[in-house]
């Protein structure tokens, strides 16, 4: 026989009455239910309802936020879920694999979890980017590179960003001060 579990998290903003009445009239045999206003609280019922359903059985959720950490964790879990021929159903995100075609939303979300990574590997890469050999410096340093700078201009002799690379280098010590008087031509 297989069985229609629900599942709800209730939240310090959501006590669960709205989504335990959705899985009710769902048609769900057995309902279990976490108190976890966090996602990064435990969720002991949600592990039992996963060690619980079996080939056949069904897990339906009021929606997915109820269910997943992040996109990553629920790509994650409904592939589980997938491989073991459990059904999922999201109520509000008519999300439903017991219907013809409802697989298809597991490579959607697989797809979406694949590009939200690159995204993130991409954004990282151009923040290191972006981080300047300026931002390595200590508080003196800069406070040094500031002053000289400040000096420069008020003379009239704005620095270029080469120039200005070749002073950072300098003043962290990773250019000796000849080879420094060299970027300057001087």
């Amino acid at each position: 026989m297989s069985w229609i579990y629900g599942y709800a998290r209730r939240s310090s903003v959501d006590d669960g009455a709205f989504q335990v009445h959705a899985l009710e009239a769902a048609g769900c045999d057995r309902i279990f239910s976490d108190n976890a206003s966090s996602t990064s609280e435990p969720r002991p019922q949600l592990q039992l309802l996963l060690d619980t359903a079996t080939a056949g059985d069904t897990i339906v959720v009021s929606q997915l936020d109820r269910i997943g950490l992040g996109l990553g964790h629920l790509v994650r879990l409904l592939a589980d879920l997938g491989e073991r021929d459990i059904a999922f159903r999201s109520l509000m995100d008519a999300i439903d694999t017991t219907i013809e075609g409802g697989g298809f939303v597991f490579h959607l979300i697989d797809a979406l979890a694949n590009f939200e990574h690159k995204l993130l590997a991409e954004q990282t890469l151009v923040i290191v980017a972006a981080t300047t050999r300026y931002d390595l410096l200590t508080a003196r340093q800069r406070d040094a590179y500031d002053s000289t700078v400040a000096a420069m201009e008020s003379e009239g002799m704005p620095l270029t960003e080469a120039e200005k690379d070749s002073l950072v280098e300098l003043i962290s010590g990773r250019m000796p001060f000849d080879d420094f008087r060299r970027s300057f031509g001087v």
